[in-house]
């Protein structure tokens, strides 16, 4: 089998824009990557503005120096959980986990597409390398039961394949949408799902990468570039 190793850590500090690469990350209390989501927009009404309602997200840059508030032109506010961050599958807080080889090989369902533009659209939070597409889908297993799995000393349980929104049909930058991207996109993913997958875990096949779960006692640890992947 081949020896999986964590290629790339990414942190998105305010939800929904751009990451931030990290050679190594410590895990939250909550469970999350330290500074991941852990602001999050809201308009005036204090409905977060995110990527599944604003097409545009991209408009949105932001400034930040590692340690203070970011600050986000144009101007609006923010809201902050540095304990647990502002997740999309709360049940799952953990970072997603996918590897470099999948990214490729989705990149090659849509024209114009490389890897790395699947990954800006996909969000990951760690990516693998040194194991072919899909390998992450071993990473979870029959519903109610986690897979556990160690990256370096941290200790990480996988939950499911992660379905996704209307985001990863969107240009980051523009929100110029691909016609067709989610039938497209499951129709593939469910002609090369692996013999490793457990099909009865996809109700349907707009669903990629993996939510995981974080054990609290893990809280503190540090994930770093050049860990090694290893099931339990």
């Amino acid at each position: 089998m081949a020896a999986p190793w964590l290629a790339a850590i990414f942190v998105y500090p305010v939800k929904s824009l751009t990451p931030v690469p990290a050679a190594s990350v410590e895990i939250a209390p909550g469970g999350s990557l330290v500074n991941d989501r852990r602001w999050a927009m809201v308009d005036a009404e204090g409905s977060l503005i995110n990527g599944k309602r604003t097409a545009d997200i991209g408009a949105y840059q932001y400034e930040w120096d590692g340690v203070s508030v970011p600050v986000v032109s144009p101007a609006t506010s923010l809201i902050e959980d540095a304990i647990h961050g502002f997740p999309d599958d709360v049940d799952s807080p953990g970072p997603t986990v996918v590897s470099r080889a999948t990214l490729a090989e989705v990149a090659g369902w849509f024209d114009g597409l490389d890897a790395d533009a699947v990954c800006a659209r996909l969000r990951p939070n760690l990516i693998l390398d040194g194991v072919p597409a899909f390998w992450e889908d071993r990473l979870f297993g029959e519903p109610g039961v986690r897979v556990p799995f160690d990256i370096g000393p941290v200790r990480l349980e996988g939950v499911n394949p992660c379905a996704r929104c209307v985001v990863p049909s969107r240009d980051p930058v523009t929100g110029a949408a691909i016609p067709g991207f989610q039938k497209r996109f499951a129709a593939m993913r469910q002609d090369t799902l692996p013999p490793w997958a457990r099909r009865d875990r996809f109700d349907h096949f707009y669903r990629v990468t993996v939510n995981t779960v974080i054990p609290p006692e893990e809280s503190g640890k540090l994930l770093s570039v050049g860990d090694a992947v290893r099931l339990a």
